[in-house]
């Protein structure tokens, strides 16, 4: 029962980080997370999921 709670807790996680990675990358939030400034996350050789 704890080990279903956990692998869910680690899906959450990785789910929530995939979501800053390819929807928040450009946002504030995204900024925040990974440390980054504007001008390199807006930088089209810097997206983590390669969306070119």
């Amino acid at each position: 029962m704890i080990g279903n709670i956990l692998v869910g807790l680690v899906a959450l996680i990785h789910l929530f980080i995939v979501y800053l990675e390819m929807v928040a990358w450009d946002t504030p939030r995204g900024h925040r997370a990974f440390n980054l400034k504007p001008d390199f996350a807006s930088a089209g050789g810097s997206r983590p999921c390669a969306s070119k």
